[in-house]
């Protein structure tokens, strides 16, 4: 029974031989949800020393009642707690339960901090075990502790006035050299102008699999600049808009090509993020293509201000970015022009297979005919068409309903196949799904000059009127 996710059950008749093997087997004793003491004081009893996870939400009724006998609990049996999280502690619980310390922990491998009152204080000692730290909306320096044996750290959620220093957050990295994953998310430390970029930053995290950072691009940069990380840590960024803001992701991503040394990503996802955003993930395996896989993650709010910011930022996104290998590309940002797509998306050599979803799906289509013309830069010129290698379309959730601003006409799609039939460049395969205002008359339009065309037979506008 899983103590967090709200399962729970009432046996109202058990047999005495299965109540008897409950009570002798240890290991359903050992979670310990912090409400009511006599029952904690039970499993104690049954869970015959082992180790213990221990979970408290403040307050509870007779919260405040069952302190003394909680804190009596701390002294003698908190050794042997293995995993503990507190949710909403105050203050003055925090300061109640341990004074200035946690208590000696030599088993403790998970602590778990959840919108807790600010404690500056509370200190980790004897807990050599400790492999996994995290704190959500806590005010806390972390950096003070001892953490040498943590593999995984998130903090999430410090106001600015509580955030280590530079020199602390980097001198408190060095410090964890089996350190596996690094969640910082809005608790990085502020930048100022008389931050120093020297090598007395530098810190080698040679275990690093995961770095997920959130903050201002400045502040991404500045620790992208001063860890040297593997090639195969996954790296999930995400940065608020800001006025110059395609200069500073061009210096982000300028830094992290330099110290690394990627292989070419093979899977591209290029979506859009809240109101104004673009979100981008990219993968060196094309066939795992979860999110939570991704080998490379930037979720970027854009200046709503700033004309354009999306297609410069896609821009510099593919200039910078290893994608030259790049196999499959999942379109479902918010209406790519034409010119754009051509100018990135477009130039990719081994891109075979595209999944455009919703809106943009018209300007995709125009741009897969784009020859290059005098205009064009030198780098498009060498292209006999845009997208030059793609070989199967699939749309997905786009509209053939004209009067529809960002509605595909069904003749310029036909008219798009056979065009780049000619220019050398065919489509194998097409295929429609989720779309609105389409009938069989017009899928058999395409079946005239494509053999694959795959339509689910459903019409969206259709089934919702039904």
């Amino acid at each position: 029974m899983d103590r967090l996710g709200g399962h729970r059950y009432l046996f109202t008749h058990v047999s005495q031989w299965w109540r008897a093997t409950a009570i002798k087997d240890a290991s359903l004793w050992t979670d310990i949800v912090f409400r009511n003491i006599n029952l904690v004081d039970i499993q104690l009893e049954r869970s015959k020393g082992r180790g213990l996870t221990l979970y408290i939400e403040c307050p509870f009724p007779d919260f405040y009642r069952s302190l003394p006998r909680f804190r009596k609990f701390l002294d003698n049996s908190f050794s042997r707690v293995r995993e503990f999280e507190l949710v909403r502690g105050s203050e003055l619980v925090i300061w109640f339960l341990f004074r200035d310390r946690i208590p000696a922990t030599p088993n403790l491998q998970v602590l778990r901090f959840v919108r807790c009152a600010r404690f500056l204080d509370i200190v980790f000692k004897e807990t050599v075990e400790l492999r996994r730290l995290e704190t959500i909306g806590v005010d806390w320096n972390w950096t003070k502790q001892q953490l040498n044996s943590v593999t995984y750290l998130k903090i999430h959620g410090i106001d600015y006035p509580f955030r280590p220093s530079w020199f602390e957050f980097f001198a408190a990295l060095r410090r964890m050299p089996a350190l596996e994953t690094l969640d910082l998310m809005d608790s990085l430390p502020a930048v100022s102008p008389n931050d120093s970029n020297g090598s007395a930053n530098e810190v080698t995290l040679p275990k690093l699999r995961t770095l997920r950072l959130k903050g201002g691009m400045q502040e991404l940069s500045k620790v992208v600049s001063s860890i040297s990380l593997p090639s195969s840590t996954r790296l999930k960024f995400a940065c608020w808009g800001i006025s110059s803001y395609v200069n500073e992701i061009s210096t982000l991503l300028a830094v992290l090509t330099k110290r690394r040394h990627d292989r070419a990503y093979r899977a591209l996802s290029v979506t859009g993020y809240e109101r104004y955003g673009l979100r981008l993930r990219a993968w060196k395996d094309t066939r795992s293509q979860n999110i939570a896989e991704a080998d490379f993650s930037i979720d970027l709010k854009l200046d709503p201000q700033a004309p354009n910011s999306s297609a410069n930022l896609l821009k510099k996104l593919c200039s910078l970015l290893p994608l030259q290998d790049i196999r499959t590309v999942a379109l479902g940002a918010p209406r790519i022009r034409h010119k754009t797509l051509v100018q990135t998306l477009g130039r990719l050599p081994m891109l075979k297979w595209v999944h455009v979803i919703g809106e943009g799906s018209d300007h995709l289509i125009s741009s897969l005919t784009h020859k290059p013309r005098d205009s064009d830069t030198a780098q498009d010129k060498h292209l006999p068409v845009a997208f030059p290698a793609l070989r199967s379309l699939w749309i997905d959730k786009a509209s053939f309903n004209m009067t529809n601003e960002c509605g595909v006409d069904i003749f310029t799609l036909q008219d798009c196949l056979i065009q780049r039939r000619k220019l050398g460049a065919p489509l194998k395969k097409l295929v429609l799904t989720r779309c609105t205002s389409l009938d069989p008359e017009e899928v058999d339009l395409l079946d005239d000059v494509l053999d694959d065309v795959y339509w689910d037979g459903n019409d969206v506008e259709t089934s919702d009127e039904e």
